[in-house]
């Protein structure tokens, strides 16, 4: 397959670059900066992204948005945010578009969301879940939104909502890391908090599975069952035969985190990944002690 990845220099394009180029696909990317000689730099409109693309392309993986996990969340990092994500997938879809009418190719399109676009809390849900009251839940409503003028044009679109991606590289679980080693983890605010994660050879394995599969619509792209916070802190530390004891109280982090400590790190939505099951795709690493051993340690042995 001819694969275009915008974002290839995050941790999942760079992962995703990785995979797909080992699986013999040729590839090229679209980022800040064009790095290499199938590298394209992102202009400043559709039209003139039209004409930087590629021709026989057979799929485009977007994958553009700047961090979320950046404190606090000020008006100009929200804003960033917004224009990373929304701005960047709209052009993209309308540049999609355009050549679909002009020349009539009609590349998959595979596009970024996350699971924060669901309402946070208990019980779990599935992609059909309510639309989160938050501006991470319009964030992400407006974000998939920004990708409809590709489906309009006739192409394929699968929206990946993404969870908890876990890879020692960067992320969340990176940052837990060292402090897990010298004994201090803990949790942070309620017990309860869900946890929907995923490991990040199954995020692979999804993209892949979407890539070649004719579906459409939004995906859960997260472990079959999410955890609360205390089951997922208290497994980790299993795994690294380290104690969690300590204890950061939710009003705390709240005053000192502001919005994003609030939406990020003190709520979170409980997402089941029932279309991807339903359509036959199976997770290498759905229990959460195996995951974390497989990256940590060793796989547990049967």
């Amino acid at each position: 397959m001819r694969v275009l990845i915008t974002a290839s220099t995050g941790l999942l394009g760079r992962a995703l670059h990785q995979d797909l180029t080992l699986r013999g696909h040729e590839l090229w990317t679209l980022d800040r900066r064009a790095a290499s000689v199938r590298g394209l730099a992102w202009p400043q409109t559709a039209a003139e992204l039209a004409g930087l693309l590629p021709g026989g392309l057979d799929a485009v993986v977007n994958l553009a948005g700047s961090p979320i996990a950046q404190w606090p969340w000020t008006e100009r990092v929200k804003q960033e945010l917004w224009n990373s994500r929304v701005g960047r997938t709209a052009l993209l879809a309308e540049a999609l578009a355009l050549r679909a009418h002009r020349e009539g190719e009609r590349p998959a399109l595979l596009s970024a969301s996350a699971i924060g676009i669901t309402r946070c809390g208990w019980p779990a849900l599935p992609e059909e879940g309510a639309v989160a009251d938050s501006f991470m839940g319009r964030l992400c409503r407006t974000w998939e939104n920004a990708a409809e003028p590709a489906r309009e044009a006739g192409l394929r679109l699968c929206l990946l909502r993404t969870g908890l991606v876990l890879d020692p590289a960067g992320g969340l679980l990176a940052k837990l890391l060292p402090v897990w080693r010298l004994g201090l983890g803990g949790r942070l605010g309620a017990a309860d908090i869900p946890w929907s994660w995923i490991h990040r050879e199954d995020w692979l394995g999804a993209v892949n599975f979407l890539l070649t599969e004719r579906l459409d619509g939004p995906f859960n792209l997260c472990a079959p069952q999410p955890l609360t916070q205390a089951e997922a802190l208290a497994t980790l530390g299993r795994v690294l035969k380290r104690p969690a004891f300590l204890h950061l109280p939710g009003p705390l982090l709240a005053l000192a985190g502001g919005e994003m400590a609030r939406e990020v790190l003190l709520q979170a939505p409980a997402a089941l990944p029932r279309r991807l099951l339903q359509h036959g795709f199976t997770h290498r690493h759905p229990e959460l002690e195996a995951a974390l051993r497989q990256l940590l340690l060793k796989p547990i042995q049967s």
